[in-house]
């Protein structure tokens, strides 16, 4: 039986050993042969080697996401069929600390040499020294009195001096650097950084002129948000005309312990915020936004470091350069989620499988937005319908009698004619295409050619079939106070049947409001659309929603939403209008006409 406590070679032999190799080297070495491996299995073997790794950057400071954390890893496998020894906790083990930063070198050095290679972004001169060295790390850390996320440090030390991004003569930067630029530049640059974005910072400025902001806000939750702690790595743009700025951040904060109380998410005039992702938050990265007039944002990106470097990686690479500031096409692209496969694990810095590949960690879908396009903060939130929160006047009673409570339509169904790269259709025509999975095959090195996509029947058919899903999953808005008389019901059965026609119609139209037109109008369209369909299943069940004189009211409002439709996309004349005009064309759907409505 092997045992690893006594190896054939002594300890301090493996120690002068291992004194002359690099941690990769070492880690090589450990799978060569069995007596290798146990021989290099010792503690006292890979503390010195962790300790190269970052020379003169304190072992203590060791910040990693949750997720990572949580991870089982291997101790020992004895090899002599046994079974093998597990790690209560795997940060405690200086050979797994080891494997978890080379496994980091791995990924960043591999996205560092493709950028350099396949874009041109960045500086051809490589400085010799890092731009960022050890004692200035610990000057941040000490700053903000938390360490970083060791992958970022890892970042910082090894690679941003290699990946100094070219700029345009004007002062201002327009290319994001990471961990680099003039917002690094000096000791000044980057505090002043830290301490503009600073939460407590903010608020104590925002209560000068907003006391009641965190009004019917519970205490605990409001020292729950004061304690976050975010370390800046890149700064989007400058201030705009309104002292706007935003930027790139790392949770330094561990928020595993949220108070009972915390809502889902802060929204009001100062404050824009989902809990949910900062829960657990700890070396997530997150946009922010602040502006001078007191409003703060703060909307997830990615997991961590690594997994946002990949995903900066995949837009460099898609635009064959680092996409500009309010100049190129897929700047926007840099501060938003970006879907990818989803067969990868949650963060690349997880254990992968064999077969794995950098590439799979890449996105597979960007927005081509030049401009900031943020999705909705209550996309992936509960927010619910209520009469009272919508922003045009509301419906009359009748349409939600009891204030039944749905979720909003998803952020994907609204205005997809002005997006670039409208998601629904791209997942469609990515289906029909190879996947490209491995990072040195990634990417088509230049900018797509601007357009907008009109509606065809694939972009119909995809609309129809979500908006009816989301129709169908929305609880019913009968209400349970009103009953009518079976007179009450024929006269509505009728009423409801002389409809049918305006009913189909408006159905028919809906892919096209959704699709062509902008918020309130599609919003208030599909909710029609949902109220009648409650309607519809009522009568089936003897229990209409609409009386016959409530259907007269429904009639007209049919006919000004479909009038209104057809004069916002350019087909019927209209003059003093509010809304602005598109002519839509919509000769790619078969047979589709309709006629104004007197």
């Amino acid at each position: 039986m092997l045992n690893r406590s006594k190896p054939f070679v002594p300890v301090d032999v493996w120690l002068s050993i291992t004194s002359h190799l690099q941690p990769q080297d070492v880690l090589n070495a450990s799978m060569t042969c069995r007596d290798w491996y146990i021989g290099l299995a010792h503690q006292l073997v890979w503390q010195p080697l962790y300790d190269t790794v970052l020379p003169g950057y304190p072992s203590k400071h060791f910040l990693i996401p949750n997720s990572v954390e949580n991870v089982r890893r291997l101790d020992f496998i004895p090899l002599d069929g046994n079974e093998p020894h597990f790690l209560d906790h795997w940060p405690q083990s200086w050979k797994q600390r080891t494997i978890y930063v080379q496994h980091i070198i791995h990924v960043q050095s591999s996205a560092v040499v493709v950028l350099r290679k396949k874009t041109n972004s960045f500086e051809e001169d490589i400085d010799d020294e890092p731009f960022n060295d050890i004692s200035k790390i610990n000057d941040m850390e000490q700053y903000l009195d938390s360490p970083h996320p060791i992958d970022l440090v890892i970042f910082m030390y090894y690679f941003a001096h290699h990946l100094r991004v070219k700029q345009p003569e004007q002062w201002m930067e327009l290319t994001m650097p990471l961990a680099s630029g003039m917002q690094f530049d000096a000791d000044w640059t980057w505090k002043n950084m830290i301490n503009k974005f600073d939460i407590k910072q903010f608020d104590r400025e925002c209560a000068k002129v907003r006391p009641k902001r965190m009004e019917n806000f519970p205490q605990s939750a409001a020292a729950f948000f004061f304690s976050l702690k975010l370390a800046p790595f890149a700064r989007y743009s400058e201030y705009g005309c309104d002292g706007h700025m935003d930027g790139l951040f790392v949770m330094l904060s561990k928020n595993d312990l949220p108070p009972s109380d915390l809502p889902d998410h802060i929204a009001n005039n100062e404050y824009l915020i989902n809990f949910n992702n900062v829960c657990n938050g700890l070396g997530k990265v997150f946009y922010v936004s602040v502006t001078e007039s007191y409003h703060y944002q703060i909307h997830h990106v990615s997991e961590s470091f690594t997994d946002y470097f990949i995903h900066y990686t995949g837009v460099a690479l898609e635009y064959g350069s680092v996409p500009q500031y309010q100049q190129d096409m897929g700047a926007n692209d840099l501060i938003v989620p970006l879907s990818r496969d989803q067969s990868p694990r949650a963060s690349i810095l997880l254990p992968q499988p064999k077969d794995w590949d950098i590439g799979n960690y890449l996105p597979t879908y960007f927005t081509q937005e030049p401009d900031i396009t943020l999705p909705y903060l209550f996309d992936n939130l509960d927010r619910r319908y209520s009469p009272e929160l919508k922003a045009t006047k509301p419906y009359p009673p009748f349409d939600n009698p009891d204030a039944i409570k749905f979720d909003y339509p998803p952020y994907d169904l609204f205005n997809g004619v002005m997006r670039m790269n409208w998601k629904p259709y791209h997942d469609l025509l990515t289906r029909l295409s190879p996947k490209m999975n491995r990072l040195a095959d990634f990417g088509s090195g230049k900018l797509p050619e601007r357009k907008h996509i009109e509606i065809n029947q694939d972009i119909y058919d995809i609309l129809q079939r979500k908006a009816q899903e989301w129709i169908a999953q929305t609880p019913s808005t009968i209400g349970t106070t009103r009953h009518f008389t079976e007179v009450e019901v024929e006269q509505i059965k009728q009423k409801t049947a002389t409809l049918q026609h305006l009913v189909q119609l408006h159905q028919r139209c809906l892919p096209i409001c959704l699709y062509c037109t902008y918020s309130p109008s599609s919003l208030e369209y599909i909710e029609t659309q949902k109220f009648l369909q409650d309607h519809m299943n009522g009568i089936a069940l003897g229990t209409p929603k609409y009386s016959a004189d409530d259907l007269d009211v429904i009639a007209a409002r049919l006919q000004y939403q479909l009038n209104g439709l057809g004069c916002q996309i350019g087909r019927f004349p209209v003059r003093n209008v509010w809304y602005r005009v598109e002519n839509r064309d919509l000769s790619n759907l078969d047979e589709f006409t309709w006629e104004y409505l007197e």
